[in-house]
């Protein structure tokens, strides 16, 4: 039997954000009389342990009579100021059958990816200022707590100090 995933996703650019789940479907082209569990690898720049709690196993049981499963990663909020991050899962050879007949072969796509977008934003503070003379000019710094990963606009607002 041959398998392919996609992503189960009602954003067709498969993205979602921090702390939402991420679904992975797995189809098959046949309905078999018995279950078939389909290994998976898990990759892309998340870090299992970190970012997402990886599965307790390294495949998905598909159950007789069945011709697709589904399985959820779920991402952390970590209020960490990061880019986007990917996770992709993808079809993999059983690891404990190397000669045929094999219970499965992964078709194309045999991987899909899903964005996890981080709506993480840096803390700014001000640091500088002090006693300036009427006509003098002074300077202060805005100061991130986290890199930031775009270009960012700060506005602001300069007020009068009544001594």
């Amino acid at each position: 039997c041959d398998w392919s995933s996609d992503v189960c996703s009602s954003d067709l650019s498969a993205k979602i954000n921090e702390g939402q789940g991420a679904t992975f479907r797995l189809r098959s082209d046949v309905q078999l009389n018995r279950a078939v569990d389909i290994f998976i690898s898990l990759g892309g720049s998340m870090i299992p342990g970190t970012d997402y709690q990886p599965p307790t196993e390294d495949y998905v049981r598909l159950p007789a009579g069945q011709q697709e499963v589904t399985f959820t990663i779920n991402p952390r909020v970590d209020n960490a100021v990061e880019g986007d991050e990917t996770i992709t899962a993808q079809i993999v050879p059983d690891p404990d059958l190397t000669t045929p007949p094999l219970p499965y072969a992964a078709a194309s796509p045999s991987y899909a990816s899903v964005t996890v977008v981080s709506r993480d934003v840096p803390e700014l503070n001000v640091a500088g200022g002090g006693t300036v003379r009427e006509g003098g000019s002074g300077s202060f710094t805005i100061v991130a707590d986290a890199p930031v990963e775009e270009d960012t606009t700060i506005n602001y607002q300069i007020g009068r100090a009544h001594v």
